[in-house]
């Protein structure tokens, strides 16, 4: 698949070897914080049942993304203030500031009856992961 494009072929879902998931595989290039969050938040929003979907993104130019809930600290302004370029943007999701740069990122939805628990989830996650990086070579 070339990256900044879906090959037709990954547009429609794809029987893979995850029994009872079909997993939509995307490959974008690389976009700004502020789209590459959107670009997520639609296909969260896109997810159907039976259906998982990976998709692996880079960020230009490099960005700060902070956690839903993270606030943005005097800290993380004075680093902003000193690396002039670097973007800002506030992830759907939890957790702590991650600066994103000459990076590979993906992202994974998937429907909450598929994952049955923490160790289910990652095992689901991992099996999407493998199939897209064996679509992008």
């Amino acid at each position: 698949m070339e990256p900044g494009t879906e090959a037709a072929a990954a547009l429609a879902p794809k029987r893979t070897m995850d029994p009872g998931l079909s997993w939509r595989i995307v490959s974008d290039g690389a976009l700004s914080g502020a789209a590459n969050m959107a670009r997520d938040d639609a296909l969260a929003q896109a997810l159907r049942p039976g259906t998982g979907i990976v998709r692996f993104y880079r960020w230009s130019p490099a960005t700060l993304s902070l956690g839903r809930n993270e606030p943005l600290t005097a800290r993380y302004r004075d680093f902003l203030r000193l690396n002039p370029g670097i973007g800002v943007v506030r992830r759907p999701t939890g957790g702590r500031a991650v600066i994103h740069d000459r990076e590979l990122t993906y992202a994974a939805v998937l429907p909450a009856r598929a994952c049955g628990g923490p160790r289910e989830a990652y095992r689901r996650v991992t099996r999407g992961l493998v199939e897209g990086l064996r679509l992008l070579g």
